[in-house]
């Protein structure tokens, strides 16, 4: 019997690899525009051939890219549109307000301005008022932030008045931590830096006395809010219909969603969950028993931290002062981000002072 030998899956018998090997190193050797152009023949067959590339005439303006008025719009609903306009006016009206200090100089100010470039030193040194920093992505904004507290230590400001709002508390951590290393020294520990949630929890539990708010209260987070949902709506008589009641989840992201975009919830189911519209009213009723509840057992959940604060901010004056005397500077981190909670809390919270820093 002659035995034939037979390559496993992927793998090929000597003569092969020789061939394969060979023809490889053949094709190494040849220039490129040769490999180029027998490939738009083998595989291109008759369409147009882009090679050899043909020279692009600019437009009149003497750019190779069109202008942007060639470019077609994408369609707006009322409130992006609305939202455009609006960050299309602030654009406008910041374009040449820099202010003048990133002239400033002396022994402190001279090596930031060689670590930043000019409109980050500009940030950096307006320490007073309020100020709006557009930046993109990977544009410096974060190594703005940490030189611009840096800077504030260095200047002499108590670490104490300083607070910087955040979106993760690793994103805190590490600015802290950067600018540690920049002072040489620990005093950036004593700032407050965190979320808004962290904030707004540690302000309750210090202040919350003043607005009926017993310090000792339990935060829920979103499985346990769900699952109090659910508790709720297995206690009510709903009417069963053609179609199954929302899940407990969706039932907490609709009522979520409405508290944190101030909007009803017929109109956050209407606009985002639609078919769920038979049971609007049911998903009301839940909501109210869900803040009775919660009311009851002396609970948060994360939309009650935000919701609470801002509450008391505007409704008592005493738990307002307290706070605002506390932070002489107020920041905030991903500014493009903030709900209609969190914007507004930043405003109150600087409105004493005034020096307030957003970045987005």
């Amino acid at each position: 019997m002659v035995r034939k030998y037979v390559p496993l899956d992927g793998e090929e018998n000597n003569s092969q690899n020789k061939s394969k090997k060979k023809r490889y190193e053949t094709e190494a050797t040849k220039d490129f525009e040769d490999i180029l152009e027998e490939f738009n023949k083998k595989v291109l067959e008759n369409r147009k051939v882009r090679y050899p590339f043909q020279k692009i005439k600019p437009y009149s303006s003497g750019k190779i890219f069109p202008p942007k008025e060639s470019y077609s719009k994408p369609p707006l609903t009322e409130d992006e549109r609305q939202r455009f306009d609006e960050l299309k006016e602030i654009v406008s009206s910041i374009k040449d307000m820099a202010p003048d200090n990133c002239h400033i100089e002396g022994e402190i100010e001279d090596p930031y301005r060689t670590l930043l470039n000019e409109r980050q030193s500009q940030a950096v040194f307006t320490l007073n008022g309020a100020l709006l920093v557009i930046a993109g992505a990977g544009s410096g904004k974060t190594r703005t932030i940490v030189h611009r507290v840096a800077y504030m230590i260095e200047k002499g400001v108590s670490p104490t008045s300083i607070l910087l709002l955040t979106f993760t508390k690793r994103a805190a951590g590490e600015m802290i931590s950067r600018v540690n290393s920049l002072t040489g020294s620990q005093a950036a520990a004593k700032i407050t830096a965190g979320t808004f949630h962290s904030f707004a929890n540690m302000m309750l539990r210090i202040y919350g006395k003043h607005i009926g708010i017993k310090p000792n209260f339990t935060i829920c987070d979103q499985v346990d809010s769900a699952d109090i949902i659910d508790l709720i709506k297995n206690e009510m008589n709903i009417q069963k219909r053609s179609k199954p009641f929302p899940k407990k989840r969706i039932v907490t992201e609709i009522i979520s969603r409405s508290r944190n975009t101030l909007k009803p919830i017929e109109y956050v189911i209407d606009n985002q969950y639609s078919k769920y519209s038979e049971f609007a009213e049911d998903i009301i009723e839940i909501s109210k028993k869900y803040t009775g509840f919660k009311n009851e057992k002396n609970i948060l959940d994360y939309d009650d931290l935000l919701e609470r604060f801002l509450d008391g901010l505007k409704t008592s004056q005493e738990f307002l002062v307290k706070i605002q005397k506390r932070y002489d500077f107020v920041m905030v981190d991903e500014y493009q981000d903030t709900n209609a909670f969190q914007s507004e809390i930043a405003d109150l919270i600087a409105q004493r002072s005034g020096n307030l820093m957003v970045v987005g």
